[in-house]
Order: structure tokens, then sequence, then C-alpha cells
């Protein structure tokens, strides 16, 4: 919660091009402004300005993979990959990621196919 946008961002774009590579052709990932919710309990509402790869599916159809099954596949990772859809997009909010080069082994898996 002590980060600041501008830590949070410089995060996103490393893993926004690392990422891009690792799921393939088929969707566009970019940095987009969200906001973390940091309240429960007493304060369910309270919410900070944050940044999240925001992966989005590419246009011109005939996708390979649905933004749901990518979705799914990240979920099946071995360490999984957990974000959330919102207007057909997933977005991973990186206020929430603490170990980046872990994150970026696991999700380098999709390219292996494992």
């Amino acid at each position: 919660l002590t980060r600041s946008v501008e830590e949070v961002d410089g995060l996103a774009k490393v893993v926004c091009e690392r990422l891009e590579a690792a799921i393939g052709d088929g969707f566009s990932v970019a940095v987009g402004e969200c906001e973390s919710q940091i309240g429960s309990g007493a304060l369910p509402t309270r919410t900070v300005a944050s940044r999240a790869v925001a992966i989005g599916p590419k246009g011109g159809g005939g996708q390979a993979m649905s933004i749901e099954a990518l979705a799914a596949r990240l979920r099946q990772l071995p360490v999984p990959v957990i974000g959330r859809l919102n207007e057909g997009r997933l977005l991973l909010d990186m206020r929430c990621l603490d170990d980046v080069e872990s994150f970026l082994a696991t999700v380098g898996a999709l390219e292996t196919g494992a």
C-alpha cells in the first residue's frame, strides 16, 4: 500500500513487455489505470490508485483463445495468476505483485506450454 503510483507504473511497464511475449499474438497488452481495493471489514469500499497490466483481444477476429480462456489458463499455472475481467479485458493489478522475477518465470510457462 505504500508504493507510489509511479513505482507501480514502472513495475507494470516491465511486466507488460515480458507478458506480451509469453501470451502470444492473439492479445494486446498495455498498462492502464485502475483502483486497488484496500478496504475490508469496516472499510470495504476504500481504494487507492494503481496500475494494471490490461490484456485484451486483438482486433480482426479469429483469435485462437478468448480472454476467458486465457484467464483460466493463467489460473492453472503452477503458481496461479489471478486477475479480474473488466470490459472484455483481463486486468492484473501490479500493486499486488511482490516478486516480479517469480511472476515472470511463472507466466513464462505459457510460452513453453507447461
